[in-house]
């Protein structure tokens, strides 16, 4: 049982999103993250500043979002990364990949890049420490994506999650007079 694909002409933020991503690598790093270069990202964030409301442009912001939590996932391999407050480094980046990831989060449950943007998303909500967030962006993924092959990390960040949310509602408690 398959669902009828529906071909609509591009509208104008779509047309102007497949000039500037004019050539073959700049679609390659979109789709799959390879020919990364410095010209390729500049041509993805000009895509998600001047198409805003476009699927490609939501597109473009799931690769640039994945790729900079790829970055932070190697300055952590390297003990550069404890938290977004400890660095202002860590911090712009988790900040830069929060602000494409929302953007993400917008495409279609269907998209099979979403749940990856959905993993990210909740990971740099983590990092940021948006405990309630976190939560709501997990258990999303968990109820859309339950055979992800990050499932686990998932889990383990939902719990942890509510862990320090309920320590922090039961010491705001303790707190009131």
């Amino acid at each position: 049982m398959g669902r009828d694909i529906v071909v609509t002409q591009p509208g104008p933020s779509e047309k102007q999103a497949l000039s500037i991503l004019s050539e073959p690598n700049d679609l390659v790093f979109v789709v799959s993250g390879l020919c990364n270069t410095p010209r390729t990202v500049a041509k993805l964030e000009q895509v998600v500043e001047k198409c805003k409301g476009s699927i490609i442009a939501r597109l473009c912001a799931a690769r640039l979002g994945i790729e900079t939590c790829r970055q932070l996932e190697k300055m952590a391999e390297q003990g550069q990364v404890v938290s977004a407050k400890s660095s202002t480094v860590v911090n712009g980046l988790a900040k830069r990949a929060n602000g494409f990831l929302a953007m993400a989060a917008g495409l279609p449950d269907e998209f099979p890049i979403r749940e990856e943007v959905m993993y990210s998303y909740g990971e740099i909500q983590a990092l940021l420490g948006n405990l309630e967030q976190v939560v709501s962006i997990c258990e999303e993924t968990l109820a859309k994506y339950p055979r992800s092959k990050n499932i686990d990390i998932v889990r383990a960040t939902l719990k942890e999650a509510e862990e320090k949310l309920k320590d922090k509602q039961a010491e705001q408690k303790d707190k009131s007079p």
